[in-house]
């Protein structure tokens, strides 16, 4: 193994909030005893430009769908690619990087740290599926050195259904800058709430048109702005059909894959955020929208549940109860104090808990004791 800064290499398909969960990472690493290496598949991302120019990207052809020769080519490739690289540590990320990954580093004697940012079993509705992943992702347990979870919440998962041992896990939750909550300029001139995602099954898409639908009932003029629209969207045609069927047409405004930028500008003017997901690992956008000092209205799921107190610093509704989101909503747009005394309770808690400034020491302490071949408690990987 060569000698100076701990190499990682990040292995993954860099898909949403996965992408800026590595580029936060990378960009707030100590360069002089971390260097970073980005595996993903090409035409994707330029993470020399996301990362400030602070990792290297070697494209590896991932594909999301289970592909057995495919995915045999693209481990192959990954196994050169790591021989030539020589890395002290593989963190692998999400679904197929993080199998591919894993492998990967196992083969070759790699301290391999997996994060799944959502396990692949909340991904589907069939109870069958949900049982294959679970069996596959049981399969690769024994590949993994360190899981390392982006919520509390995963951590848990990954021991009750999974089988992790306690002592094979840590939690590192997903964090963002301060510096990315500065004053943006507004775009729209109208009165809107906002949610960014994929139209996919893990967003639910259905229950945000419902929402909308009872918004309007209720004779509330306001738009809805759903951002992401059209990138690997499987569910794109599905959510115009029923806007459309719902006659709501000119309540959604439906952009397309923004700039972080430019969804962080569209959230900052938001009279507040919701997030109708199924389930999260660990949700920058809402944790954005609370550091951008708004209130949140989320469904009690995995991963909204580890950054929102309900009634407190935000607001959690059952899964798919529309009325009850509904009925939260009007009552932040009806009284103002609350929405900011909300608002600022949201902001605080991100200050406070979720500065990546803060807490990346957490997760440098984790790779030097992966890289030393430790467990996060000094136990031997």
């Amino acid at each position: 193994m060569k000698t100076g800064p701990i190499t990682v290499v990040h292995i993954t398909q860099a898909l949403g909030g996965v992408e800026v969960a590595i580029k936060n990472i990378i960009r707030h690493l100590d360069v002089s005893r971390f260097s970073s290496v980005v595996m993903l598949p090409p035409g994707t991302y330029d993470f020399m430009t996301k990362s400030d120019g602070q990792a290297r990207t070697v494209f590896v052809p991932y594909e999301r769908r289970i592909n057995p020769a495919h995915d045999l080519r693209t481990l192959a490739i990954t196994v050169r690619e790591l021989k030539r690289l020589r890395p002290h540590i593989v963190h692998a990320h999400s679904a197929k990087g993080g199998y591919v990954g894993r492998i990967a580093g196992w083969l070759l004697g790699i301290p391999t740290i997996y994060t799944p940012h959502a396990f692949s079993f909340l991904s589907s509705s069939s109870p069958a599926t949900r049982r294959r992943y679970i069996v596959l992702e049981k399969m690769a347990r024994a590949c993994t050195s360190l899981l390392v979870a982006c919520s509390e919440s995963e951590r848990r998962l990954a021991c009750e259904k999974i089988g992790f041992r306690p002592e094979k896990t840590a939690t590192w939750v997903n964090s963002i800058a301060p510096a990315l909550l500065h004053p943006y300029p507004r775009t729209y001139d109208f009165d809107y709430i906002c949610m960014a995602g994929r139209p996919s099954y893990q967003k639910n898409i259905d229950m945000l048109v419902r929402v909308m639908a009872l918004l309007r009932g209720q004779g509330l003029a306001i738009k809805c702005i759903l951002a992401g629209v059209g990138f690997f969207a499987p569910l794109e045609q599905r959510l115009r059909d029923m806007i459309h069927a719902e006659g709501l047409d000119d309540a959604f405004v439906l952009l397309p894959w923004v700039s972080h930028e430019q969804a962080l500008g569209i959230i900052a003017h938001s009279r507040c955020y919701v997030s109708t997901a199924r389930y999260e690992g660990m949700p920058l956008t809402v944790i954005e929208a609370m550091g951008l000092g708004k209130a949140v209205v989320a469904t009690d799921v995995v991963g909204n549940t580890d950054c929102i107190s309900h009634g407190l610093n935000g607001f959690l509704v059952p899964l798919d109860d529309s009325q009850t989101m509904v009925n939260r909503i009007v009552e932040l747009l009806g009284n103002e104090a609350l929405r900011a005394g909300i608002g600022e309770a949201a902001r605080q808690h991100m200050i406070g808990c979720l500065d990546i400034t803060k807490n990346i020491g957490g997760l440098e302490a984790l790779y030097c004791k992966t890289a030393a071949g430790e467990g996060p408690h000094g136990t031997k990987i």
